[in-house]
């Protein structure tokens, strides 16, 4: 008899703070509020502080993709004479703004940037950020962010901390000027102190894959991710993870699974295919497969922090978050998450356009396979661009694969 899963009481924590979010950000302008422009990762917690209200095109180019209106917003851009070959989140976020089309915005537009923030972890959202830069003539930010190559020792590492947390001092002193205020250092104290807090509980949660049968699978954790990136130091996202956390230790304890009838534990690799999610979810889950971890997420799952240190702290995350790193660090990380995560096979998607997430995935994937025993599975997607995705090509492949994984058992 199948047990009743209970009802995730966090799930209408997530529709409020999205609801709220949004609304905060139509208002913005109209209160006088500065907005700032940001990537993923980047030093947000200085905007916070200085009463920015922070928008990131990369959680926008997603929502459309999810909406299914990324294509067109793609389609737009290359109209305007932007590749094919270009990130389509860029793509996306090019055709929106620089086409004035917001008719099929499902958040009717952008608020205008009086400042844009990223981080140089690629090339594209560094392109893509100076373009909107020159069109709405205003600054941009744009961190030196170190990358951990396999060979540098720790030193080295800490040597590129020490580094960014300087820029992180210069930038302060830029948006002292910028804004006519001064830098509130208690006010990052505590922003950074409830950063920390969702950073832990997000790990929590993720942890929380390796119970048998996995409480919530890879697809609802993509679908979890924005408090942490988009609301990350707010009390409001403390709370969410909070209740996500007992939510998950409720169905943990009754032994109730995201796939009720749990047979296969996979792993996913890269960014999700937005406008995929609810297909590729049913397709696993009609193999009894759950996806119960992948790498993506762990991205915002950073505890290496002192509170008391906050500068230090952030120049830290930026550095050694889990996805940048090397071809040896990247395998290393997924094969551990295979071993303590009991998975039987790798999922990996091959996205068209993000080269960040793409290099050196093959050799990760054929590294982890010959060090674990199991066997992987590439499709070709893409993140927005539904134009490159082949579904009777993808399902064929994953019903291949599973039928390898039924053998197996």
């Amino acid at each position: 008899m199948t047990v009743q899963a209970p009802v995730m009481k966090s799930r209408e924590i997530l529709r409020d703070l999205t609801d709220k979010y949004w609304k905060q950000v139509k208002e913005a302008p109209l209160q006088g509020r500065r907005v700032a422009w940001c990537s993923g990762i980047s030093p947000i917690d200085l905007l916070k502080v200085m009463d920015f209200t922070l928008v990131f095109p990369e959680n926008y180019a997603a929502t459309c993709g999810a909406r299914k209106v990324a294509t067109k917003n793609c389609e737009r851009a290359e109209s305007l004479g932007y590749s094919t070959d270009v990130c389509s989140y860029a793509r996306n976020g090019l055709g929106a703004v620089l086409s004035g089309d917001v008719e099929h915005d499902p958040v009717d537009g952008l608020p205008r940037p009086d400042l844009l923030l990223i981080n140089n972890y690629c090339l594209p959202i560094v392109k893509w950020f100076e373009e909107l830069s020159r069109f709405y003539k205003v600054p941009l930010i744009i961190v030196e962010q170190g990358f951990r190559h396999d060979t540098l020792n720790q030193q080295e590492i800490e040597d590129m901390v020490r580094q960014g947390t300087q820029q992180l001092r210069d930038i302060v002193v830029f948006l002292e000027q910028f804004t006519g205020k001064r830098f509130d250092y208690d006010k990052l104290q505590v922003s950074a102190d409830i950063s920390l807090q969702c950073n832990q509980l997000w790990c929590e949660v993720l942890e929380m894959g390796k119970h048998i049968p996995a409480p919530f699978t890879c697809f609802d954790y993509f679908n979890s991710l924005f408090p942490i990136m988009c609301l990350k130091g707010e009390p409001g996202t403390v709370s969410y993870y909070q209740q996500l956390k007992s939510d998950l230790t409720e169905r943990m304890s009754r032994n109730i699974g995201a796939i009720p009838q749990e047979k296969y534990r996979l792993y996913w690799d890269n960014i999700p295919i937005w406008f995929k999610l609810k297909e590729l979810s049913q397709k696993f889950a009609s193999y009894n497969a759950s996806l119960v971890t992948g790498i993506y997420p762990f991205a915002w799952a950073f505890t290496d922090f002192d509170p008391k240190k906050p500068l230090e702290g952030i120049a830290r995350n930026m550095v050694c978050y889990a996805t940048n790193t090397g071809i040896k660090g990247r395998s290393d990380f997924i094969t551990k998450l295979v071993q303590d995560y009991s998975v039987d096979g790798l999922v990996a998607q091959s996205s068209r356009s993000c080269r960040f997430m793409n290099i050196g995935q093959y050799d990760i994937i054929n590294i982890v396979t010959q060090r674990t025993g199991r066997p992987a599975v590439f499709i070709e997607g893409d993140m927005c661009d539904e134009r490159v995705y082949m579904e009777s090509e993808v399902n064929s492949k994953i019903d291949a694969f599973m039928e390898l994984l039924a053998q197996r058992k």
